[in-house]
């Protein structure tokens, strides 16, 4: 599956923080098919993602500003426990999450990091869910990120 199949693609922000390494190691894209399950369980939403989609972590490389979003293209906001180089409560990694907002309201959701894989130390969700009204500032945007969009999305019947 190439780029232009690609129907969406979640970013975490731990990849900008990493990216220069990733770059130095020749990172490149690689997509993994989402498998819908067969007989979703009636208390769970029912998601009906378009055909070819796929689930590409990729990594950001330089300003966030340059990405090429479209009406392909999804972000996730997440991973700002990773991002950060001040640790908690992660004030400094709020700018990548704004700018990323900023550049597409319409094409980005929330969501955590939970389990946190290859952390050192356990953020706190609730520190991490405070952090919302820091890059998406106003109830409008903030029921984009959480609601509309992922919505949309999903097709959540």
């Amino acid at each position: 599956m190439n780029r232009r199949e690609c129907l969406h693609l979640l970013t975490g922000l731990a990849g900008a923080a990493l990216a220069s390494e990733a770059r130095a190691q020749g990172s490149e894209q690689r997509s993994i098919p989402i498998i819908e399950p067969p007989d979703p369980s009636p208390k769970t939403p029912s998601f009906k993602l378009p055909a070819k989609s796929c689930d590409s972590h990729t990594h950001i490389f330089g300003p966030a500003s340059r990405y090429p979003f479209s009406e392909k293209c999804w972000v996730k906001i997440t991973g700002l426990e990773r991002a950060s180089s001040a640790g908690k409560p992660f004030h400094d990694a709020v700018p990548f999450a704004k700018t990323l907002i900023d550049n597409a309201p319409d094409r980005v959701l929330w969501g955590t990091d939970w389990p946190h894989p290859n952390v050192k130390v356990m953020p706190n969700d609730g520190e991490i869910v405070d952090l919302i009204p820091l890059y998406a500032a106003d109830a409008k945007l903030q029921q984009k990120l959480l609601v509309d969009n992922p919505t949309r999305l999903f097709k959540v019947t």
